[in-house]
């Protein structure tokens, strides 16, 4: 089975993660083809598509493919094309796979468009314009009731196919064009932006002067991880508990936070226990604790920790005054930080941990230049890609093999890496 991912704003992040979580579920994938909008799969393994899917933070929408042409002809004909004489609504034509139709209720529909590798055969909105409303005739003319859902955007975000029910009584069609081949599928989820939301403003505290790690990009890091269930997860600078709720809501079993500030112990706790009270069903199990990072040791036993995901601290987000002062005493934090993990992680444990970057007002990068000390200490950096991904330069991994996390209007950049124990 053919599946489609259409990524988050950062491609690099999104299709890593994809990959990584199908590692983790130990399912058999074939690259198709990417662009910076979506990835195209092949699957070989059944999966939970809502288990998997429910766990990504850099995924917008999954789609099924259900049709394929090599050649650029008319695609309504192409859709329309049927199995039998008859349209009825027990028949599997492709339009059945197509929408979800219910007997004498409204269909809702919209078309998105995404190029792989190719310009699209439908060059203009105008052009999508004429395809949704020959769909619409074609269904109208089977006595059904059809409303077309359109957008201002290129194509329809999650929020406008969630609130137009377009899964539950309806269909989004997606194009996708590559060189030689159209794709003719449809949404099967989109990315839950209410539960996002209601999680991350609705929390008791929400610490904006020291930066906020974003939901999506917690989960990411997790995912990064490759980490099973039942795994010992350690967040050693938990601020206001962001990794930690998220690896719970997760499926993770052993989760430990801890912090050298109380404040951010008590900010922790004050919101762990109101997404207690959110998830009454489940008993919420996180141990936390105040200790400082460099101190870990003393409190956790050695080789014990299977992984560290986590975002220290980045230093002063706006009005930096001195910027090589700052990245000489926030090297020096890490370096002693990486020395403690070492103690408490296991042989094949991994660390998925965030690094500043400085953008000057020159827009010059500035890096914290540790990676060779790190190297000394014992660490690998082991950020690994399939070599189909290097074909392209949708694919931005650094020199220092690491992925950069930035938003246009930030002065501090976030660097994301994945380390190893050496053996």
């Amino acid at each position: 089975m053919k599946y489609c991912f259409i990524l988050g704003h950062n491609p690099t992040l999104s299709i890593i993660e994809i990959l990584n979580v199908f590692l983790l579920f130990k399912v058999n994938i074939q690259i198709i083809s990417f662009s910076e909008e979506t990835l195209l799969l092949k699957v070989e393994n059944k999966f939970s598509i809502n288990t998997f899917f429910s766990r990504l933070g850099g995924s917008i929408k999954i789609g099924e493919i259900l049709e394929e042409t090599s050649h650029v002809l008319d695609l309504l004909e192409f859709a329309f094309k049927k199995e039998t004489n008859e349209f009825k609504l027990t028949n599997k034509n492709r339009w059945i796979k197509l929408f979800n139709i219910q007997k004498d209720k409204k269909i809702y529909f919209g078309l998105s468009l995404y190029n792989l590798n190719a310009p699209s055969v439908l060059k203009t909105q105008n052009d999508l314009k004429k395809l949704a409303i020959k769909i619409k005739r074609k269904l109208q003319e089977q006595d059904l009731k059809v409303r077309w859902v359109i957008s201002k955007e290129k194509n329809l975000s999650s929020v406008v196919v969630k609130k137009n029910k377009l899964i539950e009584q309806g269909g989004e069609i997606l194009i996708l064009t590559d060189k030689d081949k159209i794709y003719l599928g449809r949404t099967l989820m989109v990315q839950e932006f209410e539960k996002y939301n209601e999680r991350d403003f609705n929390r008791p505290i929400r610490d904006i002067q020291k930066g906020m790690l974003p939901l999506k990009l917690a989960q990411i890091m997790l995912n990064l991880g490759q980490i099973k269930e039942n795994q010992i997860i350690l967040d050693p600078f938990c601020g206001s508990g962001t990794i930690l709720q998220e690896a719970f809501l997760m499926g993770y079993k052993n989760i430990i936070g801890s912090d050298i500030d109380f404040n951010s112990i008590k900010t922790t706790k004050k919101n762990l226990e109101w997404l207690q009270k959110k998830i009454k069903n489940q008993k919420l199990k996180i141990k936390i604790f105040q200790c400082d990072a460099r101190n870990l040791s003393q409190k956790i036993l050695s080789n014990s920790v299977d992984a560290i995901i986590s975002e220290p601290y980045l230093g002063p987000t706006k009005n930096i005054q001195n910027i090589d002062k700052t990245i000489q005493e926030l090297s020096k934090l890490y370096l002693e930080g990486f020395k403690e993990f070492k103690k408490i992680l296991k042989t094949q444990g991994v660390i998925v941990i965030i690094f500043p970057v400085f953008k000057t007002f020159k827009n010059e990068l500035l890096f914290l230049p540790i990676l060779n000390e790190l190297k000394k200490q014992g660490w690998i950096n082991n950020l690994k890609l399939p070599k189909e991904l290097f074909q392209k330069y949708i694919i931005k991994i650094t020199l220092r093999n690491s992925i950069i996390y930035s938003r246009p209007d930030q002065r501090v950049f976030r660097e994301i890496f994945i380390f190893k124990k050496t053996e």
